[in-house]
């Protein structure tokens, strides 16, 4: 069973059939335009490119692009700096490709490069240096498996800590999680994940290769592409080696007096497994017969070892990470948001129309943005420079807006810092401050210091007393999502969404919540007003 708990915003909406068709088939006119392109780096941002900023034409060309402006930009260059680049791109070596390959996730937050493949590095014997790892920004969000060069030992980063074992006299020898100078991959599959999705799991003996498809069924992800995983808190019973100079699937090390460190059983402790599923990609991402390349980061007989997955079955509960649907990230143009306002857990965009155009749904899907992790959606891509041309008008009609829309179900007469009251002598003198997408009431200043030093213990109280409150009263007896008596799964499982708590049938419901949370919050609002409470002013 897999029960999930979304981490980050996931960008899809529900629309009528008609809407629906006319997306569907507009996003399948995009994603079949992607494909096409000649290029994987954007020519003018040198990142990767980006289905929804489009494309342009060039000499019969598809150009892809990370960010709309870019096509824009490209065309203004002089034919000859454009003929260069074509050239180069159809070389996989236009700048920023550095070489390596950029795998395309459409479907989730993350985008896979692949550095060596595994034919060549395994079966060719090509197994010299490709990357230095000292030259790979230790981001936190990076997730990466491979080998050493003369495959001299397994490497594995987790949330940007880098892992090496090295496999000496038979006996394993890990540094970590700092890169150690002069270690260099020969093969290396790598991403950086901007946004998770944790679901929990109960592995019944099943395999690593079963959990994450399952995971993915879950998700949404789609199969076409790579993508990266990563199960922790894991009972699992694995075979699991550190090469040493030699490919030990399939042949005998002892042939070429090749010493691996092998280990079988289920006894190691605080074992985090880090992999990549790719499907139709053996010999290049996998060895042959498998979908999955994995590594584990484990404590064996006392010490800390990563090494290659070679078979793995999962006993008991565990957590399993995949990749969040995409999500724009964008900085506001100032590098901060006005107020220091930074993002909030799961507060997404509630408010029912785009803060340039129109409802959201008008002209297909919202567009998901975040802007310094804030969450906004607009009703086209038009609408988004117009947002980043003014952002401070933007972000104080926004902030205005939530507040007029929240405060009637504001849960305490109190300060959620100090205990204050916010009303004296009949008069309202709360600071109404705008955290992520949150409404929250303080008494002074002072209490908004104390509030940002710690933000994650007052929306947690804050959360709880809307819980206390609303619960009593709840206007609903059956899931908000699925229709279910709530109870028939067990105990209800809560949510509070724009200072609304939302109860589930079970844990699953939450993610359809967290793809279009402004639909949701809509019906409870229904429901409230059916019995006359929390009325709009």
């Amino acid at each position: 069973m897999i029960t999930l708990f979304i981490t980050a915003s996931i960008a899809c909406c529900s629309l009528s059939a008609a809407s629906a068709n006319a997306q569907d088939h507009h996003g399948s006119e995009r994603a079949q335009a992607v494909s096409k392109t000649v290029n994987a780096m954007c020519p003018v941002g040198k990142e990767p490119i980006v289905p929804s900023a489009g494309t342009v034409e060039y000499k019969g060309n598809q150009i892809g692009t990370c960010c709309p402006g870019c096509g824009k930009q490209f065309l203004a260059w002089d034919e000859a700096r454009k003929d260069e680049f074509v050239a180069l791109a159809a070389a996989h070596r236009e700048p920023g490709h550095d070489q390596h390959r950029v795998l395309r996730t459409p479907a989730s937050s993350a985008a896979v490069e692949q550095i060596g493949n595994m034919r060549d590095v395994m079966r060719g014997g090509q197994t010299g240096a490709r990357v230095r790892l000292s030259t790979i920004p230790e981001r936190g969000s990076m997730i990466a498996v491979g080998a050493l060069e003369g495959l001299g030992g397994e490497i594995t980063v987790l949330d940007g800590a880098f892992w090496v074992t090295r496999a000496i006299d038979g006996v394993p020898s890990t540094t970590g999680p700092s890169v150690r100078d002069g270690d260099a991959a020969t093969l290396l599959a790598r991403a950086s994940v901007p946004a998770w999705s944790a679901l929990e799991i109960s592995g019944e003996g099943r395999t690593l290769a079963e959990l994450v498809l399952e995971g993915a069924a879950v998700t949404g992800l789609e199969l076409n592409e790579p993508f990266p995983f990563v199960i922790e808190g894991v009972d699992v019973q694995m075979d699991l080696h550190v090469i040493n100079g030699f490919c030990t699937i399939g042949q005998d090390p002892g042939e070429i007096d090749a010493s691996p460190w092998r280990w079988s059983g289920n006894s190691a402790k605080d074992v985090r497994i880090v992999g990549f599923f790719a499907r139709d990609r053996a010999g290049e991402m996998t060895h042959h017969g498998t979908e999955i390349h994995a590594h584990a980061i484990a404590t064996v007989d006392g010490q800390i070892v990563t090494a290659h997955v070679d078979h793995a079955s999962v006993t008991g509960a565990a957590t399993l990470r995949l990749p969040a649907a995409r999500v724009d990230n964008r900085r506001a143009k100032s590098g901060k948001l006005e107020g220091g306002i930074v993002v909030a857990p799961n507060s997404p965009y509630t408010l029912p129309d785009c803060p340039v155009g129109g409802p959201l749904g008008s002209m297909g899907d919202p567009i998901v943005m975040k802007f310094d992790g804030r969450e906004v959606r607009f009703c086209c891509e038009s609408c988004i420079g117009k947002f980043e041309a003014d952002q401070a008008g933007y972000w104080e009609k926004i902030d205005s807006q939530i507040i007029a829309d929240q405060l009637r179900y504001y849960p305490t007469e109190t300060c959620v810092v100090s205990g204050e009251p916010l009303m004296e002598n009949g008069e309202d003198i709360a600071n109404d401050m705008v955290y992520g997408n949150r409404l929250v009431r303080l008494c002074c200043q002072m209490c908004e210091r104390q509030f940002m030093a710690d933000p994650k213990k007052y929306i947690e109280k804050l959360d709880k007393a809307v819980a206390e409150e609303q619960r009593k009263d709840y206007p609903l007896d059956s899931c908000i999502v699925a229709g279910g008596k709530l109870g028939s799964m067990g105990e209800p499982v809560e949510m509070v969404v724009s200072g609304r708590l939302m109860r589930f049938c079970c844990a699953s419901c939450e993610p359809m919540v967290a793809a279009n949370p402004g639909k949701y919050t809509k019906l409870i609002d229904e429901a409230w007003q059916g019995k006359g409470m929390f009325m709009p002013e």
